[in-house]
């Protein structure tokens, strides 16, 4: 969910901010990590050493450190909020620890999948996939493609933002928040009304119900795919102070540019080359379709 991200004319923009960055070999974010406990003085504010002692089904290897997850931020108030939601005594260890894992699946994920892009040629299922997601296929290439563009195809633009996206969980900049429930972080509508909020630009993440409940339920694919999801609006929005990844495709047409800046679709391609469950109206939101159950989103 990105409150700051507004779906431009594609004739006016299209990918031209993207190209121009990645043209110029820039294929991921380029930013120094921030010193460990820097910008938090509370207690409350973890950066734990090691992780909690837990075991996730097939997920227990995952639990080991990851530097993708240095600043987390959990304060009483928000952990006794959490708490009461969940109705569970979940401790700030063990949620960090939770989102530790989802992350390193979210990194698997989208390295996995923009491997089977780089390899050539590209398997059936990967074409039949990627042309449902992106409305082309991999072989395309789009006419706002410059001369000196480092990729091909749309096959491997695809494959550097999820590169991208994938270096960018593992970096470590990013800060999470557990419970934005004053909204002052991320707004409204607050984290029992979204999955997780990033602010454009700022490397800032706010995680809502629906992801913790995920957790609860060990339940880590759907967590990984908006971690996904949410790195892109991250990645995209540094390109330009106006450029970021929208919700929808629409006026772009079948395989139009809006649908390579649409996050659900890297995800929507992601999570089915990994043959993984689709969280609830991602195809549709990819698509751009209008349904009572998946109404169109505004952005």
């Amino acid at each position: 969910m990105d409150y700051t991200t507004r779906e431009l004319d594609p004739h006016s923009l299209s990918e031209n901010a993207a190209v121009e960055w990645e043209s110029a070999g820039h294929d991921s974010l380029r930013h120094e990590p921030r010193q460990p406990n820097s910008g938090c003085g509370c207690q409350s504010c973890q950066h734990a050493e090691r992780p909690p002692n837990q075991t996730w089904n097939n997920y227990s290897e995952e639990l080991e450190y990851e530097a993708g997850v240095n600043h987390f931020t959990c304060a009483n108030d928000q952990l006794a909020q959490l708490r009461a939601v969940l109705a569970t005594p979940v401790t700030v260890a063990a949620l960090r620890g939770g989102l530790a894992t989802a992350v390193r699946v979210a990194i698997k994920r989208a390295n996995a999948a923009a491997a089977q892009l780089r390899k050539i040629p590209r398997s059936a299922d990967v074409q039949r996939i990627f042309l449902d997601s992106f409305g082309v296929r991999t072989d395309f290439v789009p006419s706002w493609r410059a001369s000196n563009s480092k990729w091909a195809d749309s096959g491997e633009l695809v494959a550097i933002r999820l590169e991208s996206a994938a270096k960018n969980l593992a970096g470590g900049s990013m800060r999470y928040f557990c419970w934005d429930y004053t909204q002052v972080l991320c707004g409204a509508p607050g984290p029992t009304g979204y999955r997780a909020a990033t602010l454009s630009g700022q490397s800032q993440m706010c995680i809502g119900q629906q992801f913790w409940q995920w957790w609860v339920g060990r339940n880590f694919e759907s967590m990984a795919a908006v971690l996904i999801h949410e790195h892109l609006h991250d990645y995209f929005a540094r390109f330009r102070k106006f450029m970021g990844v929208i919700h929808g495709s629409r006026t772009s047409g079948q395989g139009g540019p809006l649908r390579f800046r649409n996050a659900n679709c890297y995800v929507l391609f992601t999570m089915r080359l990994a043959g993984k469950p689709l969280t609830a109206c991602l195809r549709e939101r990819c698509h751009d379709l209008n349904t009572a159950a998946c109404p169109r989103v505004a952005h």
